[in-house]
């Protein structure tokens, strides 16, 4: 199963890329494939406990599932004025 991963603002900075494909053999949340992104760019951990998921333009939970194709999207606070 493969999805594209968007990083936006510092998650961008923390991964050195704006997207990648991501590819797993089984089933997993958004959150699974979160931790396995921490575990490759540790720096994401500062991000992880305020950063929102969307998966295919939609904010979605931790507990959801995530199917071959979807577009996932790590989305940090932003702040600016």
């Amino acid at each position: 199963m493969r999805v594209e991963v968007l990083y936006f603002a510092a998650a961008k900075d923390a991964a050195g890329r704006a997207s990648e494909f991501v590819e797993f053999t089984s089933p997993q949340s958004a959150q699974q494939l979160v931790a396995s992104l921490i575990a490759k760019y540790p720096r994401l951990q500062k991000l992880a406990s305020q950063m929102r998921i969307a998966v295919n333009e939609e904010f979605v939970a931790g507990d959801h599932l995530l199917a071959a194709g979807d577009v996932v999207a790590l989305i940090p606070p932003v702040a600016g004025g």
